[in-house]
């Protein structure tokens, strides 16, 4: 239980993750990634759940 607890997790963590480390990046660090970028995490997980991943 607790596996799949932790396989959950890092489903769940990988596209904030991935959005956190596009916003650190200092060539992309402007606000014109900021939207996009929150709005792409947002897909993400929004498909995560429906797939039922989550």
């Amino acid at each position: 239980e607790d596996v799949t607890i932790m396989k959950e997790y890092v489903t769940a963590m990988e596209p904030v993750a991935a959005c956190l480390d596009n916003l650190q990046a200092e060539e992309k660090a402007y606000m014109g990634m900021f939207l996009p970028s929150l709005f792409i995490m947002k897909l993400k997980l929004e498909k995560l759940q429906s797939d039922g991943d989550l």
